[in-house]
């Protein structure tokens, strides 16, 4: 899972990492972006990885 969460690593890493919360300090701001994909097969099969290559390119493009 790709995503921004106080949870993050403590729940993703059944405690292994402390959780990592993002601080936002007032007047600042943030960008997220999330992408989802849905293929058939397995993730090779789906080309997962070439497809979450192509997220990130497009992603540093904006």
């Amino acid at each position: 899972m790709f995503t921004l969460s106080p949870f993050g690593q403590n729940a993703y890493t059944n405690g292994q990492l402390p959780a990592d919360p993002f601080v936002l300090d007032a007047g600042k701001s943030v960008r997220l972006r999330y992408g989802l994909y849905i293929h058939d097969g397995d993730t090779a099969a789906g080309k997962v990885g070439a497809a979450y290559e192509q997220f990130l390119k497009a992603v540093d493009e904006v």
